[in-house]
């Protein structure tokens, strides 16, 4: 359900189409005496391909449209599928192309509706996997011969198809995803997984064995790279993912800043947060902006649409800072999952969310935390499950050019200083609110920054969550959230104060 797995399905998918049309043209071929006879065998499958296409699928699309919208399909239009099935085996046998062939065919030409298709791959696909599929493995495995292998020369052989054929498999398909626009992880990723193509490898072989065109020591051989190309997925993925890993733990000394958005003013808004945060530390940092549909029926010529309008903002913000910014869009069901998905997979220097404007009480028993009613819950999950550093914004009418203030109280408030710093650095004037100031080590932490920026903070000491409210209404501040946990008791104060930039420390472990 991931976009590199579709793309993976998709491509094994097409691969299989094509691979049975060779297939079917070089049987014909072997099968045929002569040239002339050959040509006649091909010409008999190209107009039994389109009888398929033109006559059987416009009726069965018609008959499927009956049964569209029933939970159960009768038995009697099982018999006909059954029977269309059998007559198209018989015919592509009859023509010289083998009987698989035609069993494929005839699954090409089944009804679009996807209720049909559900009911009816539940009457045959648990007879076809738990019985058919283990016959045909034992049936290849009692004629796979190990012995016949018996040389030097012949391993040599084998040794070379296999080097050959993940070659061809996995770095051809791992070199075309690069050309079209996949990263070197995915595009390994997808060559691996297209690498693995046992069982359309296994019915070609016993195709050809049957029909003599494959002795028996190179049919052994060529099951023996069958195996080895399939079995060796699971081990190759988990390479590619330490190599890459490694990779991107060298390229985690480069800032990283990761932000979700529901509205585009929202995502501006946020963008806007981290250039006041980190400033031109920015320009050489990874940026990425995420925004998320909920609703998985979504039309997806929409959802472009939907993309489009939704970073339209953030992108025009990008531009006016100077900075480049990745998108991320998804439609998804599970917002939540996706967002911590999303945080754990990027390991940001920071996560930003938004939370609009408003507040209200929490339930009794959670120590007076106020979110917003509702997005409170999915909040407190990913913070909850999230070990960077997250912060989250509540716009109450910030302008990037209002006061910003700082709120500390004592050594649980001490990571906040490198924002401070940076902060300051980009030429902020701040105004911090301190208390807890008995603490030794804290004073030790503030004191050197207090004396190099001097003529940019405005120090006040904190006597209680009151005094905040003097503030510009148009500012901004920025607190722990054990700070916010700890001050929110006076929930009347809290709903007069300005924006607010809450900020959790990251999770050890």
């Amino acid at each position: 359900k991931t976009s590199l797995g579709t793309l993976a399905i998709a491509s094994a998918a097409n691969d299989d189409v094509t691979a049975w049309c060779l297939l079917a043209v070089v049987i014909a071929i072997a099968k045929a005496g002569t040239f002339a006879s050959a040509l006649y065998a091909i010409g008999l499958t190209v107009l039994y391909i389109i009888i398929m296409f033109m006559v059987v699928r416009p009726f069965l699309k018609k008959v499927g449209e009956v049964y569209a919208n029933q939970e159960v399909i009768n038995k009697t239009f099982v018999a006909l599928i059954l029977l269309i099935l059998i007559i198209s085996s018989t015919l592509t046998e009859i023509i010289g192309i083998h009987a698989l062939f035609g069993a494929f065919m005839a699954g090409v030409v089944m009804p679009p509706s996807i209720g049909f298709r559900k009911v009816m791959m539940e009457k045959v696909e648990d007879i076809a996997l738990v019985f058919f599929l283990p016959l045909f493995f034992a049936f290849t495995g009692l004629r796979t011969e190990i012995g016949l292998i018996n040389s030097p020369a012949l391993w040599g052989v084998c040794l070379l198809l296999i080097t050959v054929a993940v070659a061809g498999k996995l770095g051809g398909c791992a070199v075309a995803a690069r050309l079209v626009g996949e990263s070197w992880k995915d595009s390994f990723t997808i060559g691996t997984l297209m690498n693995t193509r046992g069982l359309m490898e296994l019915v070609a072989l016993n195709i050809g064995y049957e029909m003599g065109v494959l002795p028996p020591s190179i049919f052994v051989i060529l099951v023996i790279m069958a195996l080895v190309t399939t079995f060796m997925t699971t081990p190759l993925l988990h390479l590619v993912e330490r190599i890459f890993a490694r990779r991107e733990e060298r390229l985690s000394a480069k800032l990283k800043l990761v932000f979700c958005f529901g509205r585009p003013e929202s995502g501006r808004s946020l963008l806007s947060i981290f250039f006041l945060l980190f400033g031109k530390k920015m320009k050489a940092a990874q940026v990425v902006a995420a925004h998320f549909t909920v609703g998985t029926d979504l039309n997806p010529l929409n959802a472009e649409q939907y993309a489009r309008d939704s970073f339209s903002l953030v992108d025009e913000k990008a531009s006016e800072l100077g900075l480049s910014v990745e998108n991320r869009y998804r439609v998804t069901d599970k917002l939540v999952q996706d967002m911590i998905r999303l945080a754990r997979k990027e390991r940001p220097d920071m996560f930003l969310l938004g939370a609009g404007s408003k507040y209200r009480p929490d339930t009794a028993g959670s120590n007076g935390v106020l979110w917003l009613s509702l997005f409170r819950d999915k909040i407190d999950d990913v913070m909850e499950q999230v070990k960077c550093p997250v912060a989250v914004f509540v716009n109450r009418g910030y302008s990037g050019s209002s006061p910003v203030s700082f709120v500390l109280g004592g050594g649980i408030d001490a990571f906040l200083l490198t924002y401070l710093e940076s902060m300051l650095e980009g030429g902020a004037q701040v105004h911090l609110f301190l208390f807890d100031t008995d603490d030794e080590a804290f004073r030790q932490s503030t004191d050197p920054i207090l004396a190099k920026y001097s003529s940019q903070i405005r120090t006040q000491p904190f006597s209680g969550a009151a005094n905040l409210t003097s503030a510009a209404k148009d500012g901004l501040f920025v607190m722990s959230h054990l700070s916010y946990t700890k001050l929110s008791e006076e929930e009347e104060v809290f709903r007069d104060l300005p924006s607010l930039l809450v900020i959790r420390r990251p999770k050890k472990g």
